[in-house]
């Protein structure tokens, strides 16, 4: 009896007390200078001083694909810290893919997900 007591005290303890650990991957990727890119008008250089240096760049002729990446996961913890529970993790994706053809941005797509 004092076992299960024990055993329901501390589920009683883990489920109340949780707290989430933050954790990112890539470059800030924020959302009102993406509505700033205006195709055909802005340019690479200004695509590099809003978001800095892009995760992935590909090039294919003229056409220069700059990738970013950025993912937030909160990461639920207990008793203090000590045990993480990865599955029940929130996770933020963005992902911003820039194309750009002499010097100009030539279209852009803007992926804001949570799950």
């Amino acid at each position: 009896m004092k076992r299960l007591l024990l055993i329901g005290f501390a589920v009683l303890i883990l489920s109340g007390c949780a707290t989430y650990e933050t954790r990112t991957e890539g470059a800030t990727i924020e959302d009102e200078l993406v509505t700033t890119i205006e195709t055909g008008t802005t340019t690479r250089k200004e695509i590099l001083e809003k978001f800095g240096t892009p995760t992935e760049i590909t090039v294919e002729g003229e056409e220069e694909l700059m990738v970013y990446d950025y993912t937030v996961r909160k990461v639920p913890s207990y008793i203090g810290g000590m045990v993480e529970v990865p599955a029940r993790s929130e996770v933020t994706n963005k992902r911003l893919e820039i194309k750009i053809r002499y010097d100009k941005v030539l279209s852009y797509k803007y992926v804001d997900k949570t799950r």
